[in-house]
């Protein structure tokens, strides 16, 4: 039998005021706790996202595969690392760095477009750090281009090289692949134009002696050479500007051998024609230049003739100056270029004025006898028709004295002065005096 004692010893020993459901729920609690902390920690701390987790593993994953890539790249396994260098662009397709790299094993596989186009991604991922990525892309361009020009597709070349010039414009080597595009494609003007612009903007030897070799193709003789002349002020030593003046050289020597055969035939135009292209190949040759100032006289073109023959002394002097004080230009039986052109000058000059007085133009025909008197001042013919013109404009005394003050004046070698006192001052009454005409030159044609 339980006293009433006993119940309340109980209590007394074990006192509580939890009861069963709070026991329970307490227990709950710990569990909780031990599995995810305390109950604070879970509220104030959230859990940890699964998708940085998930960043984490993806990030691990890509590595690998890179490294792999890379390895297969030094092992000269490029379509593996192709392969490997895909399936990470495939988990993290924003990285530049790998298509970079599939890029790189794309150009190893001769695969110049799919190398192109993932260096275009990288660059537009990494557009203010890709100089290497942009130097690299030029380099692809190039090869493409290349490539292309040797399979004969040279518009496709040349929209590679052009790529390729404007992203690398300090190397000039695709800009240079460009033009031979365009010569390849008869674009020569094209071509012209290119190298013109860039030698504006710096000038050097080989670039003159590329425009040289186009303005020959386009039939611009003249033009190459003095393109092939600057080069060698740039660079004396240029084999390919002196091999360009030699065969230009070469050739005006044989157009002005075939100008002499047509002249000695009596052919004069033709004659004219072959010594025109002789100048237009070597500009700077007095000789041509005398040769055709003898022509244009022959066939009455005497202002022609003047210029002609005034250029020819002009380059004959110069010449003179840079072989330092030698004859100027080749010799022909013994008289230089030079002392020829001005003979000629002279006859040139006494032809004009006697043309010009005989169509009654007696002003300008007394300035032309008087600038051959002042050239040349020991030829009587040239005093008699000086004498001539004047007697024509105011007759005053007869041939007896003509002769005898020409006579006169030849001696002293006072050339005619027109009007006034002494000398050819004289006025001559005679108008039938015959005009002299001089020899056309005939004998500086061999």
């Amino acid at each position: 039998m339980d006293s009433p004692i006993g119940e309340n010893q109980n209590e007394g020993v074990f006192p509580t005021a939890v009861t069963e459901e709070e026991l329970r729920e307490a227990r709950r609690k710990s569990v909780h706790r031990h599995l995810l902390g305390s109950s604070q920690a879970s509220l104030e701390t959230p859990p940890r996202r699964p998708e940085l987790q998930a960043d984490l593993i993806i990030q691990n994953k890509v590595y690998k595969i890179y490294c792999e890539g890379e390895e297969m790249m030094d092992r000269g396994q490029y379509e593996k690392a192709v392969r490997c260098f895909s399936k990470a662009i495939v988990l993290q397709p924003n990285q530049a760095q790998l298509y970079g790299s599939q890029g790189e094993a794309y150009l190893y596989l001769g695969d110049f477009q799919s190398a192109a186009d993932s260096y275009q991604q990288a660059c537009r991922l990494e557009p203010s750090g890709g100089s290497f990525l942009h130097s690299r892309l030029g380099l692809i361009y190039h090869l493409q281009g290349q490539c292309l020009f040797d399979g004969g597709l040279y518009l496709d070349a040349l929209e590679s090289f052009n790529k390729a010039a404007e992203l690398n414009p300090q190397h000039r080597a695709s800009a240079l692949r460009s033009v031979a595009c365009l010569s390849a494609l008869g674009r020569y003007r094209d071509c012209l134009r290119l190298v013109s612009d860039w030698l504006t903007v710096r000038p050097s030897s080989d670039l003159y002696i590329l425009r040289a070799r186009l303005h020959r193709q386009l039939g611009q003789p003249a033009a190459c050479y003095h393109d092939s002349h600057a080069a060698l002020r740039l660079a004396p030593a240029s084999p390919a500007a002196t091999a360009l003046l030699s065969q230009l050289e070469a050739g005006s020597d044989f157009a002005r051998q075939e100008a002499v055969e047509h002249a000695l035939a009596g052919q004069l135009p033709l004659a004219l024609t072959k010594i025109t292209s002789a100048l237009e190949l070597h500009p700077r040759e007095p000789r041509h230049y005398l040769l055709r100032g003898i022509l244009y006289r022959r066939t009455k073109d005497f202002t022609a003739s003047i210029e002609d023959l005034v250029r020819a002394v002009e380059l004959g002097r110069e010449l003179e100056e840079e072989l330092g004080g030698g004859a100027g230009g080749e010799e022909e039986a013994g008289v230089s270029v030079v002392e020829e052109a001005l003979g000629q000058l002279v006859l040139t000059y006494n032809d004009f004025g006697v043309q010009c007085s005989g169509d009654g133009l007696q002003a300008e025909a007394t300035l032309l006898l008087d600038r051959a008197l002042q050239e040349e001042t020991g030829d009587t013919r040239l005093y008699l028709n000086r004498a001539a013109q004047e007697d024509e404009q105011k007759p005053s005394v007869g041939q007896s004295e003509l002769q005898e003050l020409v006579t006169q004046c030849v001696q002293t070698k006072t050339p005619f002065s027109g009007h006034g006192g002494g000398g050819f001052g004289t006025r001559f009454k005679n108008p039938s005096l015959p005009r002299v005409a001089l020899p056309p030159g005939g004998e500086l044609l061999g």
